[in-house]
């Protein structure tokens, strides 16, 4: 997988317009992903119901929907919010390598929860919002509030990685340079945002370059995100598995859907759907539920 890896991310890198694929080929491969990876994740959850495993189980899960919302803007020409939905994909991405490579899920988790907590109680507490919150959205359990005061007193040591740092360690450079750094550029408003949203609008101006590369590249990176959830585990994936992995990764380049027999293959082969073993009692995970 890894020199695979390496052969389609150095053709991603060079890709020219003519090297893409028609948006069909993307919206089937999106469908399989929308299957495939949370699959993989409640397999994962079903082998090993630690918090470890329930986090990644989100992030893949994040990054399913994510790729349907990334199709779904791209037929709306809504460019720009494409690039910046891959740039959160990425964020994930090198967020479940640093979970992983460090082993803290549990501060992790601790850390968001109090960040969570503070958001909606600074909500709560502001006079401006007094009479027009909905007590429902915003309440927490009592358990919720012993736990934020537990956490406030002895505060997670826990601060976000560095995404440019993540990428290096994963020899990715090219994704934080061309992917993260760059759409970072289409988070924040800049002079020239909506001059092609105007062409879109209007009709008038353009024309503009195809910009179907961040398609293909969270195509991408969604792979890459669901091989750091499947390579962070001690899981024993049925081979089949692997092998749909491996021939989705070569279609992005070639255009195959050879990942699609293999996919019909596996639910012929496997069909309790237990696609990996439990880990074996040396190997389990340290986080806990």
């Amino acid at each position: 997988m890894a020199r695979l890896m390496d052969d389609v991310m150095q053709k991603n890198m060079r890709a020219e317009k003519t090297e893409y694929h028609p948006l069909k080929f993307y919206e089937e491969y999106v469908a399989w992903y929308g299957a495939f990876a949370p699959y993989v994740g409640m397999c994962l959850c079903a082998a090993d119901p630690s918090l470890k495993q329930s986090i990644t189980c989100n992030f893949v899960s994040r990054a399913a929907v994510s790729l349907r919302g990334i199709i779904a803007l791209w037929q709306v020409h809504d460019y720009q919010d494409c690039w910046v939905a891959y740039r959160c994909l990425l964020d994930r991405l090198f967020h479940l390598h640093f979970l992983n490579r460090t082993d803290n899920f549990k501060e992790f988790a601790d850390w968001s929860f109090l960040q969570q907590y503070h958001a909606r109680n600074a909500i709560r507490s502001s006079p401006l919002f007094k009479d027009k919150i909905d007590p429902d959205f915003f309440r927490d359990s009592e358990a919720d509030k012993a736990r934020a005061k537990a956490l406030s007193e002895d505060p997670p040591e826990w601060t976000r990685p560095g995404a440019e740092t993540e990428a290096r360690d994963m020899n990715l450079e090219f994704l934080y340079k061309q992917g993260y750094d760059y759409a970072s550029t289409l988070v924040h408003p800049m002079a020239n945002d909506g001059r092609q949203d105007y062409t879109t609008v209007s009709g008038n101006g353009g024309p503009w370059p195809d910009q179907t590369v961040v398609v293909n590249n969270s195509c991408l990176a969604g792979l890459l995100l669901l091989q750091e959830a499947m390579g962070g585990s001690a899981r024993h994936w049925h081979r089949l598995v692997q092998e749909c992995m491996d021939e989705a990764l070569q279609g992005l380049t070639t255009g195959s859907r050879d990942y699609l027999r293999l996919f019909v293959k596996l639910g012929k082969a496997v069909p309790d759907g237990n696609w990996c073993e439990p880990p074996r009692p040396e190997e389990r995970d340290s986080g806990s539920a």
